[in-house]
């Protein structure tokens, strides 16, 4: 036989269930919903419905229209989704794949964000040869002529990328720089087309990138993900592997900040 304790955890629980099936319901319809739908659409009669409703009213997960008298979520709700969001730091997502690609490539791996027209580093793990690619947290490059930078830029839209290339001239730092703005356009227009990029020495001599888009739950690019390394290994025959598991990763990264693809 159950002790009132214990059947008063059972209700508890219960009403806790019924509680979040009437969120969800709420959250599931487009309009402001009527007391007798919520409760017709979770299975409760009215007065356990006005029940819940006014507890999560008081939470500020549920408001009531007072003409209508409808309910719709909270300011609470999204205060709630915000704090959600901030914990799935994408450092924090990010860095066991970085460290998995380096385990494996023995190459460095970088994420970084456009800011300002630049890419911004904001992890890395480096490799553990004694000659590799060296970056630091917070250090800026330009985005033209590095992979990342070429990924972060296929991002924007078709608008904010010719503000971009109107916005000054495009620096040269090797021979194999983009400094053309309608070259640049038509690599970009390929990045967003392979869901990757290249950097072939863009930035540095003997430096080679490929990198690959990080995208939130509204599609949004909002990082980017990379692996540097010498050009001289860089074979060939690696090249599409590593292309694979660049974007792989990316996606996984991705997948976890809510991107459904």
């Amino acid at each position: 036989m159950r002790t009132v304790k214990e059947r008063g955890v059972e209700r508890s629980i219960q009403s806790v269930d019924r509680a979040v099936a009437i969120i969800k319901y709420i959250a599931s319809k487009r309009n402001a919903a009527p007391l007798t739908d919520i409760s017709a659409g979770v299975g409760l009669s009215n007065s356990t419905a006005h029940g819940l409703l006014a507890a999560l009213k008081r939470g500020g997960l549920v408001e009531q229209d007072d003409d209508t008298r409808k309910y719709s979520l909270g300011i609470g709700v999204f205060e709630l989704g915000q704090a959600v969001y901030r914990q799935m730091d994408i450092h924090n997502i990010a860095l066991p794949y970085l460290r998995q690609l380096v385990e494996k490539y023995r190459e460095t791996c970088q994420l970084a964000i456009l800011s300002e027209g630049e890419i911004v580093y904001i992890e890395k793990v480096e490799s553990p040869r004694s000659i590799r690619m060296i970056s630091s947290v917070g250090a800026r490059h330009p985005a033209h002529c590095t992979g990342l930078g070429k990924v972060l830029l296929a991002g924007l839209s078709d608008r904010e990328l010719s503000d971009f290339l109107k916005r000054k001239p495009l620096a040269r730092y090797t021979t194999k720089t983009i400094t053309d703005p309608e070259k640049l356009r038509k690599e970009i227009e390929d990045v967003r087309r392979n869901g990757y990029s290249l950097d072939r020495e863009e930035i540095e001599d003997g430096l080679r990138c490929v990198a690959a888009p990080i995208r939130n739950d509204k599609g949004h690019t909002v990082a980017a993900l990379s692996i540097s390394m010498p050009a001289n290994r860089l074979r060939p025959e690696d090249l599409p592997h590593i292309i694979a598991d660049i974007k792989g990763a990316a996606g996984e990264i991705s997948r976890k900040l809510g991107h459904p693809g």
